[in-house]
């Protein structure tokens, strides 16, 4: 049912399908997986029969779809983690922290690439290939880096977002700003470029 769901359904309504098909699971007295308290979000991961999942107890797990089963720990507790992003190839997982910062980790072998400062739970957004992913540090500053090395493509200079998305190609950004009008940029260059 989730998988069916996220296939007919990206982005958000493909995590809506996922929590519909844990909430069926609850009903027939399967054990989805628990995170301490609360499950803080469950990503389905594109073109694999997985979802990723993440809450209160600090752990990201890989589980298989059909199973219930855990088929990767990516991190085994500590600070609560709140929200997850998977990129569209399938390749990587960002978690945003409770206290602040971002973790990245390889889907194919569970290594963390990553470790930023960030805004607390935040948890940025990749592009189609899974190349760049865009985030916010600690002071709202916007980072579009490299992935898996990390090394920033694009600078914004003082710019600071309240929220900001990455386009699908890699090469846009469009965000609302802490203090003025909400904005896109062209970042194909090493600098980014407003366009409106």
């Amino acid at each position: 049912l989730a998988i069916e769901g996220a296939e007919r359904a990206p982005g958000r309504a493909a995590t809506e399908a996922l929590h519909a098909a844990l909430d069926a699971l609850r009903e027939t007295r399967v054990s989805p997986p628990v995170h301490g308290d609360r499950l803080r979000a469950c990503v389905p991961v594109p073109k694999a029969e997985r979802f990723v999942s993440c809450g209160d107890d600090g752990a990201v797990k890989v589980f298989d779809a059909r199973t219930l089963e855990p088929v990767m720990v990516l991190r085994d507790g500590g600070n609560p983690v709140t929200g997850l992003a998977v990129s569209p190839d399938g390749a990587w997982v960002a978690g945003g922290l409770a206290d602040s910062g971002t973790l990245v980790w390889s889907l194919c072998d569970g290594r963390q690439v990553l470790a930023v400062p960030g805004r607390a739970g935040a948890v940025g957004s990749f592009c189609a290939d899974g190349s760049r992913w865009l985030y916010l540090d600690a002071d709202s500053r916007p980072h579009l880096v490299a992935i898996p090395g990390g090394e920033e493509t694009c600078t914004f200079g003082e710019i600071t977002f309240h929220a900001a998305v990455l386009s699908s190609d890699g090469r846009l950004v469009a965000g609302i700003q802490q203090r003025g009008p909400a904005r896109s940029f062209d970042c194909s260059g090493p600098s980014a470029a407003v366009l409106a």
